[in-house]
């Protein structure tokens, strides 16, 4: 499915148990991260779990973003300009993913702030 400013439009949002105001767009088949300018920086944090999605990237300016959950997609590399986007996240969750060597995470270390990292459940 075609993530689009419709879909996000009518995705939940809520407060989550961390206190974060949440978009959630979890199990939407979504395979590629596109059009989240529509999210006009909003949210604290993006739950994209259970989803197809292969490349996490694509991301448009999102200061605002401090945690994105997602977890159970096919992320096998992450886009190198992605703290340019992204630079305030925290917390980055890619369990049960396709991520092989741990170069795949190098794009990762441009993340400053970043505090909690999970990658368990990838080969």
């Amino acid at each position: 499915m075609k993530l689009t400013a419709d879909l996000v439009a009518a995705s939940p949002s809520y407060i989550n148990a961390i206190k974060e105001y949440e978009l959630d767009l979890s199990n939407n088949h979504i395979t590629q991260l596109e059009n989240l300018g529509s999210t006009r920086n909003l949210y604290d944090a993006l739950n994209i779990c259970t989803n197809t999605v292969r490349v996490l990237g694509n991301f448009p300016s999102l200061p605002r973003l401090l945690s994105i959950y997602a977890s159970d997609n096919r992320i096998a590399s992450i886009d190198r300009s992605i703290a340019t986007a992204i630079p305030n996240i925290r917390t980055l969750v890619l369990t049960g993913n396709d991520l092989h060597e741990l170069t795949d995470l190098e794009p990762l270390k441009e993340l400053v702030q970043l505090e909690h990292l999970s990658v368990a459940g990838n080969p």
